[in-house]
């Protein structure tokens, strides 16, 4: 018998170290007294002429390395042998081989790192979810604590000679004589007719104040003891327009009148004497499309059902051009003319004359400290609608 060793012979040889076997579950190495196993090229001697452990990867020796193959311990016979095999191959083989070995080495070292890796995150996730744990019943435990102290201490904390604390006297005194401590965000010369500077001043003060104590609460800036004793006057954190039931009701028995009168509730909003009352509709209607869209101040359902009772026509929203569309009608404009300060009476696009005089209009407002709908994104982008044509705001002053 020859003692040269076949290319099929070779082939399968070669084959052997490709197969994974499954690993057992507890032995790192297999029994040396299992000789039917087949013998992988991975361990011992390697085809570049060294010894695997001798290989410098370039990874820290802090990483770590892949785990042990599920392999029987390799003989010098074996080691022997494999070389012998491999010397039977083609210049070719041989290059293709050893670079897969290669890729196959560097893909175990490289899954093997990665996975330490992501053990020690999931673990050092786990230590964060714990403290997280912890931060929140000590949160917990010093909000009641707080919670405790301020219904204990709200009456002393009155003491301080404080501008909170004297607006707060002021409100008391309100509702200490008036009954309830609920106004309007902005009060207009029509809600302080037929009463004197002091009262009118009055009235403007505490609406100021008091909005301001509710955007505080919401924003989690006002103090819990201030929240309770405000609480001890029923003050309403969320309220309709309006100080109270009764002005309302007053109006829907003008409205009422109205209509008996005329036999209908089309009230005029401008001109003669029912311009307060259609002012007054309007601002219902307003309240009414909140009240369907989730906003507010919303008009109550109760208020609905009344002012549907008299015949009360909501109407359809009108419908207005989106802000995108006047943006990009102003962007038209600075292609065709090299600016954005189009006339405030354009004749050859009013909409967007009116528009644009509008944006100024609502930014000089939000400057007086004025509550409207334009957005921080908004003004950005009016300001960079164009490099050297920044879009003038200051130009009402």
């Amino acid at each position: 018998m020859s003692n040269t060793i076949s290319r099929s012979d070779a082939d399968d040889a070669l084959a052997a170290p490709l197969k994974r076997k499954a690993p057992e579950e507890h032995d790192e190495y297999q029994s040396d007294d299992d000789d039917d196993d087949e013998v992988p090229f991975r361990g011992g001697m390697n085809f570049h002429g060294h010894d695997d452990d001798d290989i410098d990867d370039g990874s820290s020796s802090s990483d770590p390395s892949p785990p042990p193959s599920r392999r029987r311990k390799t003989t010098s016979n074996d080691s022997s042998c494999q070389q012998q095999l491999f010397d039977n191959l083609n210049s070719d083989e041989k290059r293709r081989f050893v670079a897969a070995d290669d890729r196959r080495k560097s893909n175990d070292r490289a899954l093997m790192s990665a996975h330490a890796k992501l053990l020690a995150a999931k673990q050092e996730l786990a230590k964060a979810q714990q403290k997280i744990n912890e931060a929140k019943r000590d949160y917990e435990a010093a909000s009641a604590t707080a919670q405790e102290n301020a219904e204990k201490d709200s009456e002393a904390l009155l003491l301080e000679p404080s501008p909170w604390n004297a607006y707060y006297f002021q409100l008391k005194a309100f509702y200490d004589r008036e009954g309830h401590c609920n106004f309007k965000r902005s009060v207009s010369d029509s809600d302080v007719e037929n009463m004197t500077d002091e009262q009118a001043k009055e009235i403007r003060t505490l609406s100021w104040w008091t909005w301001r104590q509710r955007k505080y609460k919401r924003r989690g800036e006002l103090e819990q003891h201030k929240v309770l004793l405000l609480n001890k006057l029923g003050f309403v954190w969320d309220p309709h327009a309006g100080p109270g039931p009764g002005k309302w009701l007053k109006n829907y028995t003008l409205l009422k009148e109205f209509k008996e009168k005329h036999g209908h509730v089309k009230v005029p909003t401008k001109g003669g004497e029912y311009d307060k009352l259609g002012s007054w509709m309007k601002t219902q209607i307003t309240q009414y499309r909140n009240a369907k869209e989730g906003k507010l101040p919303a008009l109550s359902e109760e208020r609905i059902k009344l002012l549907d009772e008299v015949g009360m026509s909501w109407g359809e929203k009108r419908k207005t051009t989106p802000w995108d569309a006047r943006y990009e009608a102003l962007i038209q404009y600075r292609k065709r003319f090299g600016h954005v300060n189009v006339p405030w009476q354009w004749k050859e696009n009013v909409a967007l004359a009116q528009w644009v005089n509008s944006q100024r209009k609502k930014y000089k407002d939000l400057m007086d400290g004025k509550r409207n709908n334009l957005t921080d994104e908004q003004i950005n982008r009016l300001n960079l609608i164009g490099k050297y044509h920044a879009f003038v705001f200051m130009l009402l002053n």
